[in-house]
């Protein structure tokens, strides 16, 4: 028998227009979560997709954390044909999914948790799905893909309840929000934004206002999260940059710069860098 699953399982739920026009834009978030069976661990975990971007007025981006709202190691990263698609795969025993989406200065933001039920009969277990935060028809004054992009980052939407009181995003998640609603502006978005740590390095990622030019050269707000790791790089293996496409095709835009480096364990920041 198929099991019933709530309806914040399969995360924010939009109208077939909504649907039709993020299609039309390119733009493809896989928010659904599924259970999977690890055979050699022999337990069941959470499989979730790290995906999303923006084009114009339109973003939506999936990412997922830990229960404490740390960043989580994805499996892989994933290099999908066009923008604003896949970008990794996260499995875990227990996974936090934050999706947001974005209308002009107005988004919508689900953070939901996930893990297998409990069973005692030896049957395929439930998956549990608990509401951690909706906010609805938040705003931010602000233009992160234009004029204001030098606090892509830094910044987070504010949500009011009915009766029009703010309500709180809770503390432990606000950096993984800050950093989504930077990626719902990443326009063409080609490389990962908000889960960036990996077991293979410590991955940094830099929204950077960038002129045409060597990367070095231009001043930059950093967003860096990271996973400890002793693995040593060879020395024929250097740091990669991966610009995004907007980097590409515009000057002073808003553009991811991912570099997998060696470096001193720090935690998760969002500082600004100098510039010349």
């Amino acid at each position: 028998m198929k099991q019933k699953r709530l309806p914040d399982a399969f995360g924010l739920r939009l109208t077939r227009q909504a649907l039709q026009l993020l299609k039309e834009r390119g733009i493809f978030a896989h928010s659904p979560v599924s259970l999977e069976h690890q055979h050699l661990a022999k337990r069941y975990a959470v499989r979730g997709l790290e995906s999303g971007g923006a084009a114009g007025e339109l973003g939506r981006y999936v990412t997922f954390t830990r229960e404490d709202g740390r960043p989580i190691e994805w499996l892989h990263p994933v290099e999908a044909i066009g923008v604003n698609g896949l970008h990794a795969i996260v499995v875990a025993p227990v996974l936090v999914r934050i999706e947001m989406l974005r209308k002009g200065l107005t988004y919508e933001l689900l953070i939901t948790q996930h893990r297998p039920g409990v069973t005692n009969d030896g049957k395929r277990p439930p998956l549990e799905t608990r509401l951690l935060f909706r906010g609805i028809h938040g705003r931010l004054d602000l233009d992160l893909s234009g004029k204001d992009k030098e606090t892509a980052g830094t910044v987070l939407p504010t949500f009011y309840s009915r009766a029009g009181e703010e309500v709180g995003i809770p503390k432990r998640f606000r950096q993984s929000v800050r950093a989504i609603t930077a990626a719902v502006h990443c326009d063409g978005c080609i490389r990962l934004n908000v889960n960036a740590t990996s077991s293979n390095g410590i991955l940094c990622l830099f929204w950077l206002s960038q002129p045409r030019g060597p990367p070095q050269r231009a001043g930059f707000l950093s967003v860096c999260v990271f996973v400890r790791n002793d693995r040593r790089r060879p020395a024929h293996e250097p740091g990669r940059c991966i610009p995004s496409r907007s980097d590409r095709h515009a000057s002073d835009d808003l553009c991811l710069q991912a570099q997998v480096q060696r470096g001193l364990p720090a935690r998760a920041c969002a500082i600004p860098a100098r510039g010349k």
